[in-house]
């Protein structure tokens, strides 16, 4: 089991992150608040490769991709970007 700020870490069988859960339905306080607890995971290691940002973007979820860019570390964005 999970406990803690040990949770906001989690991945599901696809390896989707909270941060892929809150940008798919536009959740910009949920990411605000995996921000703040230093848990913004923008990263392609889901199984489709989509990175968070990726969703907010196709989902037309356009202030939680603001958010993303301003906030994500760096290296993801980079990364999510080739």
């Amino acid at each position: 089991a999970l406990w803690g700020d040990e949770c906001l870490l989690f991945r599901d069988s696809l390896k989707y992150t909270l941060t892929h859960f809150a940008s798919r339905r536009g959740h910009l306080e949920i990411l605000k608040y995996l921000y703040s607890k230093g848990k913004l995971l923008n990263d392609k290691e889901s199984r489709f490769q989509a990175t968070p940002l990726d969703l907010c973007i196709a989902l037309n979820h356009m202030e939680c991709a603001h958010f993303l860019i301003e906030n994500a570390d760096q290296d993801s964005l980079n990364s999510a970007l080739l």
